[in-house]
């Protein structure tokens, strides 16, 4: 399994865009999308893209997860935290396609 660290300076500025209202929800994940495209291109696989935000996250994000919480008021404000989190320790965030 390979850590993506190439992406991860565009997935912060994109967490960051979000979190300053400067990117909406729709391009948030379109961003994403995009990344993850690319390497279904690249790899010739149906996989998918997760994420880790921090060093120690038990978690295997993905896009839909992303998208799923922004849209559900009782998850809305962790996975914005987990943004923070990532933009403010860089290098915990974790790019995995598998």
């Amino acid at each position: 399994m390979r850590n993506y660290k190439k992406y991860r300076s565009v997935v912060l500025f994109s967490f960051h865009s979000f979190l300053a209202g400067e990117k909406t929800k729709t391009e948030l994940i379109n961003i994403l999308t995009d990344i993850e495209n690319e390497l279904k291109n690249n790899r010739r696989t149906e996989k998918g893209l997760w994420f880790r935000f921090f060093n120690n996250d038990t978690g295997a994000t993905t896009i839909r997860n992303i998208e799923h919480w922004l849209d559900c008021p009782t998850n809305r404000e962790s996975i914005r935290e987990d943004f923070r989190i990532a933009i403010n320790n860089p290098k915990g965030l974790q790019i995995y396609y598998s």
